[in-house]
């Protein structure tokens, strides 16, 4: 087993709606992820190809987040057209709070369950 290498062109393919940006916008975003999962195979997540599409989910989760264009925490819970009008709600789920305002976050979040003994922590598995 081996460290996830973060592969752009790969990540765009599987995440098309992220095509626009830049190598470097998509590598610095990858690398946030790793505060939250490490790539390298002292993780508790021992397949490297499932590492890699948590990762991944991961990454769409904080890019997801960055490029909404506003600053808003939680999932949209209502919206008008007329007058605008959006509202956010966090789910009620403890501890995903953050994972769950996008649906690549939540994904994440349900895969990590399974290697989660009591509470969800995830260690830097350093």
């Amino acid at each position: 087993m081996a460290s996830v290498v973060f592969n752009p062109e790969e990540f765009r393919e599987v995440y098309p709606q992220f095509a626009g940006l830049s190598d470097a916008a998509l590598e610095y975003a990858f690398t946030e992820s790793t505060l939250f999962l490490d790539p390298s195979d002292k993780c508790v997540v021992k397949n490297e190809e499932k590492r890699k599409i948590m990762l991944y989910l991961l990454t769409c989760h904080i890019l997801t987040l960055k490029n909404r264009g506003v600053d808003t925490v939680g999932q949209v819970a209502g919206a008008s057209e007329g007058s605008v009008s959006v509202s956010y709600a966090v789910p009620n789920t403890a501890g995903a709070e953050y994972f769950g305002q996008t649906q690549c976050g939540l994904s994440f979040w349900q895969a990590m369950k399974s290697y989660a003994l009591g509470g969800m922590y995830f260690p830097k598995c350093h």
